[in-house]
């Protein structure tokens, strides 16, 4: 049976080999792929934005906004919306009322101490030589000014990046600590021993020392201990608020029986402000049904919310009066994309008489630009609008904030050069697994279709039944 199972197995192998090794997707495809990719186009456009449209300023009355509303009905509809009430207790709501201990603060202080109490500290480069002479003689250089501290770091074959101490405290200097810190900041001392060497130091900056007293920073240190008990009184208050749901209290209830605050609002699935800014509650409310009873769960910040969906909202029309100042907006912009259309056919009724753009038209000109090219501040569809066109040809092609009026100067073939050549390899090893991969689906296809299986369900019932 095993050595069977090898031989079948062989010649499955075989098989597969015999069809998928050596099947080759003929090149006309991978030369018309490679062609269009790499196609280029030489072309000159004049870019139409609105800030070069002047209008009078023009105050329209309802009657025109609401004309204008009707006409562009989709524009101002509201998307489906969930009306929500929910009830939400966070830590900010309780801290008032929590008490912190005082050895607590201690603690933390005490903790933290190294954060509260910085010592003074001082930004030094410090360059170390192999012995003092030679240490000596680089700082008479300097006090005769016969070379810079720069020079001497790159004769060593360093940067100033690999001299660079930082910002160092007195006991990390050692026995060259006091002459340094006394020196002024952009002086040059030395030589001063360290621990790899006599050495030159450069001051670079001065930081003073800084002590914050436990007086000082107790208040920032109790807010956060506050708002630690806070989360901790607020997740042992989940139990109890499940509890209080399951026995029919509503969240109105809650309200009165806890700290918890209601609340309501309509969501459309965006983030919004307060607690629809939390992943979490986003998440409950796109999950939520009318079916569903509130129950407690927790936010990052370690607030306590449960929600109710009272009401679905299907999509419908925003009442004009709510949708008016959107309107305004609309038709303002309406009115200037209209009169930005209005010049660019102008331009291009020109531009088709002469055969040219105007002497007075700002002309831009791009040469060899393939598909993928991107122009800043031109329409997303210009490329693509461009390889649609004969040489000679005008065309207006807008998008949002912009409008161009094209011409195609030349239409270029693929580049000759290197990139295109891996680009054409890698299209025809693609190409190629891709008709291997066919080719053995239809044998394996055809191969299943001629051994006809059948599925004994009465037998496969039996099997299922007996795994119940």
């Amino acid at each position: 049976d095993f050595a069977a199972d090898l031989r079948r197995e062989s010649a499955r192998t075989l098989v597969q080999g015999a069809i998928v090794v050596g099947a080759k997707m003929p090149d006309t495809l991978t030369k018309t792929l490679t062609s269009y990719i790499g196609a280029r186009r030489s072309f000159s456009y004049v870019e139409l934005s609105p800030d070069q449209i002047a209008l009078i300023q023009v105050v329209p009355d309802d009657d025109v906004l609401k004309a204008f509303y009707e006409e562009n009905a989709a524009e101002f509809t509201l998307p489906e919306t969930k009306r929500i009430t929910y009830a939400r207790l966070s830590p900010e709501m309780i801290m008032d009322t929590v008490e912190v201990d005082e050895d607590a603060l201690r603690r933390l202080y005490d903790e933290r101490v190294a954060q509260y109490q910085i010592a003074e500290r001082r930004l030094v480069e410090r360059l170390i030589f192999a012995d003092d002479a030679a240490a000596a003689d680089a700082k008479a250089q300097l006090d005769a000014s016969g070379t810079t501290f720069e020079t001497l770091v790159e004769a060593r074959g360093l940067t100033l990046q690999d001299i660079d101490l930082g910002d160092v405290t007195k006991p990390s200097l050692g026995a060259a600590a006091e002459t340094v810190f006394a020196a002024e900041v952009g002086s040059i001392v030395g030589p001063l021993p360290s621990d790899l060497g006599p050495a030159l130091f450069r001051i670079n900056g001065r930081l003073e020392a800084r002590h914050t007293s436990l007086e000082q920073a107790t208040p920032d240190l109790r807010d956060e201990l506050a708002a630690d008990r806070a989360r901790r009184l607020i997740e042992q208050q989940g139990e109890e608020i499940n509890d209080l749901l399951a026995g029919g209290a509503t969240l109105e209830d809650l309200a009165n029986e806890s700290d918890m605050l209601v609340g309501n609002l309509d969501w459309s699935g965006e983030s919004g402000e307060d607690i629809s800014a939390y992943e979490g509650f986003r998440t409950a409310a796109s999950l939520v049904t009318l079916e569903d009873f509130p129950t407690a769960e927790f936010l990052d910040d370690g607030s306590l919310f449960a929600i109710r969906l009272d009401e679905i909202l299907s999509e419908r029309p925003e009442a004009f009066e709510d949708a008016k100042q959107k309107v305004l907006a609309a038709w303002e912009h309406d009115r200037i994309a209209s009169a930005l259309l209005a010049k660019a056919e102008a331009l291009l009724a020109t531009a088709n008489e002469t055969g040219d753009f105007p002497e007075t038209a700002l002309v831009k000109t791009e040469t060899g630009l393939t598909r993928t090219a991107y122009l800043d501040n031109t329409p997303a569809d210009m490329m693509n609008q461009i390889f649609t066109m004969e040489p000679g040809d005008f065309q207006i092609v807008t998008g949002e904030g912009s409008t161009v009026v094209l011409r195609l100067n030349e239409v270029l073939e693929a580049e000759d050069n290197e990139e295109m050549q891996l680009l054409s390899d890698a299209l025809g090893t693609q190409l190629d697994q891709a008709i291997s991969e066919a080719l053995f689906t239809a044998f394996v296809n055809d191969a299943q279709l001629r051994a006809a299986p059948r599925v004994d369900q009465q037998a496969l019932n039996a099997v299922l039944t007996t795994y119940q």
